[in-house]
């Protein structure tokens, strides 16, 4: 099956390993503005919510440096940020937060979210794999979309292990804007959301913060 170009792009970045991992500085286009980060990459001003997992004693740090590794890959047009829990790293995670930025795809937003689904879908056995939204979409204005995995396969390097993400996609006349938070642990019964690498609470929290603080604007 032929994917469109932007598909492959996003897929490119979110399941292949980056090449540069640094702390958040001068070298990575993101900023704290308040309870925001603001990515600037690719034309265009992604606004996202802080790290969850950060505490109220953390925020209050004028530097958050220290608690977070930060991975970055980018140029001009296509740009890419993932952010880790303090010890944790692009190759062993258990919660991976991250943003997506690219210029010029012309296909509608909803198209470039299911062919992105089908990418999803062939990193998970078929019986494993669930997509879900947090509502309905309102035109162009998409909700939330989430992904379980529930096993991944036995034979593949990550055997043994479940994941749950949430994915947020934004739009303007320059581009696309991609927020995605991943949360990985052993393999679970997705029936048993006891079970999940996070609780339903907590994912329901983090997708509604999705929600109400992203935001993708074209810079002037």
């Amino acid at each position: 099956m032929h994917l469109p170009l932007p598909a492959k792009m996003v897929a490119t970045v979110l399941f292949a390993a980056l090449l540069t991992g640094v702390a958040l500085g001068e070298d990575v286009p993101l900023t704290r503005d308040g309870d925001a980060l603001k990515f600037l990459a690719a034309g265009q001003t992604l606004s996202m919510p802080l790290p969850e997992w950060l505490s109220a004693d953390d925020l209050k740090k004028t530097n958050i440096k220290p608690l977070l590794t930060i991975a970055y890959t980018g140029d001009k047009s296509d740009a890419q940020v993932e952010i880790f829990p303090k010890g944790e790293s692009q190759k062993d995670w258990k919660t991976r937060y991250g943003a997506h930025v690219l210029v010029h795809v012309n296909e509608p937003l909803q198209r470039f979210r299911d062919a992105l689904i089908v990418l999803f879908s062939r990193t998970c056995p078929k019986a494993q794999t669930g997509f879900f939204q947090t509502e309905p979409d309102d035109g162009e204005k998409l909700a939330t979309l989430g992904f379980i995995c529930a096993a991944y396969d036995a034979a593949g390097p990550l055997a043994g292990q479940g994941e749950v993400a949430l994915l947020q996609f934004h739009k303007t006349d320059k581009g696309v804007g991609v927020v995605y938070q991943d949360w990985r642990g052993a393999s679970f019964d997705a029936a048993k959301p006891a079970t999940w690498p996070i609780s339903t609470e907590a994912l329901a929290a983090r997708a509604a913060q999705f929600k109400a603080a992203i935001a993708l604007s074209a810079t002037e």
